[in-house]
């Protein structure tokens, strides 16, 4: 996991901790792991009600609505984005 989000995670841990039963995860499990796909499937998908990762990120991505877009828009991200990665970047 980032470093940056690992912050994120134990700054909110408190109130993480008080819903793990209600959302059914597993908050030292979501710590422990270094990967980011599995710290989704551990906490990002039950906190958004997902079903799968692969439905979570199907769901997230904005793949299917981007070509609705009607007025002229600008996308930022920077190039070390773990997401977006600069290979889609067109220059």
């Amino acid at each position: 996991m980032t470093e940056g989000l690992q912050q994120n995670v134990l700054n909110n841990y408190d109130i993480l901790k008080k819903h793990e039963s209600e959302y059914g995860y597993s908050l030292d499990e979501c710590l422990k792991t270094d990967r980011i796909a599995e710290f989704d499937e551990l906490l990002t998908v039950p906190l958004n009600k997902g079903k799968t990762l692969t439905d979570f990120y199907k769901r997230a991505s904005c793949t299917g609505r981007i070509q609705n877009i009607k007025v002229p828009t600008l996308l930022v991200h920077s190039l070390d984005d773990p997401v977006c990665i600069p290979e889609g970047i067109p220059f």
